[in-house]
């Protein structure tokens, strides 16, 4: 059986701070997404640099909410939406580090991690845990020279077998309930804020309308 580990969360700055618990490459998804979106939002956090790859890629871990607690500075917790329909981006106010992505109802177990959210100095055994990066998501909104891309694995069956049994079991057990970016009667912690119209022509080479 795969030894659990667990991931030291923290923002740049230190005042959001928090830990995966139960980390093994069985309870996560280890990717790498190249959407507009995702490229959209580190650009307007202002954290392009140290969170997109050279292809434009931001790395996730993607696991059930639950596994997830913050232990101090939830305060600092805002989040944006690009789209109607698309999810809650969460980032550390004090100092726009990229948290996640979580689907916009805690019914839906599940946050897309962001590494730039990964305490580097105390996290290199939960980083094994990971495992190597499995899937390539929306590999054709890459920049740069992506050539090499076209032929790694994009996101399999299996996994979305395995990230829609998660999602179920949480929510037939009652564990969508203990999410740390939603509030005791669901409701998101911080108000999600659509951008303006400046805003999103400012992003307009990365983001869909």
């Amino acid at each position: 059986m795969p030894r659990m580990a667990t991931l030291p969360i923290k923002c740049q700055c230190g005042r959001l701070r928090g830990v995966a618990r139960g980390i093994t490459p069985d309870a996560v998804e280890h990717s790498i997404c190249y959407c507009q979106d995702c490229q959209a939002f580190a650009h307007h956090l202002g954290r392009d640099a140290d969170t997109l790859d050279a292809n434009g890629g931001t790395e996730l871990c993607q696991l059930p909410s639950n596994l997830l607690e913050f232990e101090q500075g939830a305060e600092q917790l805002a989040c944006i939406r690009l789209t109607g329909r698309g999810p809650l981006r969460w980032y550390a106010k004090c100092c726009n580090t990229p948290i996640g992505n979580t689907p916009p109802s805690r019914r839906v177990s599940f946050v897309g991690l962001i590494h730039t959210c990964v305490d580097g100095a105390a996290a290199a055994p939960a980083q094994a845990a990971l495992g190597p990066v499995r899937a390539r998501l929306f590999k054709e909104s890459a920049s740069g020279d992506a050539a090499a891309l076209q032929g790694l694995p994009g996101l399999s069956p299996r996994s979305l077998l395995r990230l829609g049994r998660r999602a179920l079991g949480s929510l037939v057990s009652g564990r969508y309930r203990f999410n740390p970016f939603f509030d005791a009667h669901g409701a998101p912690l911080a108000t999600p804020r659509r951008l303006a119209d400046d805003e999103r022509a400012a992003l307009a080479p990365y983001a869909r309308s």
